[in-house]
């Protein structure tokens, strides 16, 4: 005899619940139910395993790489000992100007707080940092930190004729914070060429906070963006929190953007937080865009960049906002779609 309708309906019914109660006590087995926040609660990020950094003892770090540091046999990072002994033996006074260096593998910076690459103008990174298409996670900077980031100082002024590298790089599953000059991947910058880098890592500092790099002074950057929130009081950009142009002539932003979203007291921008440059100089933002939200509470915001110190002009992206004789900072098809709000000064551009 075939089972009544309303009998199957209850078997049906039944075998849905089962099926239910199963998957959740599956999920949290299995560790794969999600928190509120769309995260994993047993991978949330809370910090390093250890309280002290990768370059406070000895057994915690490695200088003896392989290869020679030259283009074709360069010095090879292949684990985060080897990561932090060029923290280290930058920090004491090594620059590596024009010497090479070769991500093999992902880094996990887990084990301690990470000692940013170059600590100031004297202890500095200059060499040409190859990434590979190679992530670094769990990094974690200490919220005190200037300069702080992946790497600390890099560039030099003084050799404004020779430019540091980094390249083909991504910073993930991380927490970047800081005092002044914080950035994902780089804290300060001079004389910099930076290719083919992202992040997707929280950045967080008081003043001078960009997603990739907190202040930028004659560096060009391409094919980089940013997908994660950026935070600080003033000068705070979703690539650059502070851009300046001192050294050579050209300075180039392109085919970059940001979509995380911005936010600050003045001074904030989609791309750029704040631009500042010398009379005589040319910078190009070119085909960037920016779709994160960029939020001021007291001051100056807008979708590319929250400050300008110089006129600016735009080309085929609307209508121009004025033209300076001294400096010529050139906006090529470069595109807000982020909302943007402050209680003052606000614009869905610059």
């Amino acid at each position: 005899m075939q089972p009544s309708l309303s009998n199957r309906k209850k078997l049906l019914i039944l075998i849905i619940s089962c099926i239910t109660i199963c998957a959740l006590v599956l999920g949290i087995v299995f560790g794969v139910v999600k928190n509120n926040d769309g995260e994993d609660p047993t991978t949330a990020l809370t910090g390093p395993l250890n309280t002290d950094t990768w370059t406070s003892n000895s057994t915690y770090y490695d200088t003896l790489w392989s290869g020679s540091g030259t283009s074709t046999d360069p010095f090879l990072i292949e684990d985060a000992a080897d990561l932090a002994g060029l923290a280290y033996s930058t920090n004491h006074g090594t620059n590596y100007r024009n010497k090479y260096f070769k991500q093999t593998t992902n880094l996990d910076l887990g084990e301690h707080y990470w000692t940013p690459i170059g600590s100031s103008v004297s202890y500095h990174f200059s060499g040409r940092y190859n990434g590979n298409g190679c992530t670094i996670s769990n990094l974690f900077t200490l919220s005190t930190a200037s300069n702080a980031g992946l790497f600390g100082y890099v560039g030099e002024a003084s050799y404004s004729d020779t430019q540091a590298y980094i390249s083909n790089l991504g910073i993930v599953d991380s927490i970047i914070n800081g005092n002044q000059r914080v950035g994902a991947i780089v804290g300060y910058a001079v004389v910099l060429s930076m290719t083919n880098c992202y992040n997707s890592a929280q950045v967080s500092g008081q003043t001078i906070v960009g997603g990739l790099i907190g202040y930028a002074n004659s560096v060009d950057m391409t094919k980089c963006y940013n997908t994660a929130d950026v935070s600080g009081t003033s000068n705070v950009g979703g690539l650059i929190g502070q851009h300046n142009f001192s050294y050579g002539s050209v300075d180039t932003i392109e085919m970059c953007y940001n979509s995380g979203n911005i936010s600050g007291q003045s001074n904030v921008g989609g791309l750029i937080g704040q631009y500042n440059a010398t009379s005589g100089n040319t910078v190009n933002y070119q085909n960037c865009y920016n779709s994160g939200q960029v939020t001021a509470s007291n001051g100056y915001v807008g979708g590319i960049a929250g400050y300008f110190s110089l006129n600016i002009r735009c080309i085929k992206t609307g209508s121009g906002l004025g033209l300076t004789t001294s400096v010529t900072t050139n906006l090529y098809n470069c595109l807000n779609f982020g909302n943007i709000s402050s209680t003052s000064y606000s614009s869905g551009y610059a």
